[in-house]
């Protein structure tokens, strides 16, 4: 189940990754994630 909400979540994110490092960063983005569900 952690599995699905990360990826659900990953969809929200991409529009935050922009504004903090770029398209190119996707591991920020998981990572951002992570820290906002912690």
């Amino acid at each position: 189940q952690e599995g699905v909400q990360q990826e659900g979540a990953q969809q929200p994110a991409p529009a935050t990754a922009p504004s903090q490092g770029g398209v190119n960063s996707p591991v920020n983005v998981t990572t951002t994630v992570d820290a906002n569900t912690s």
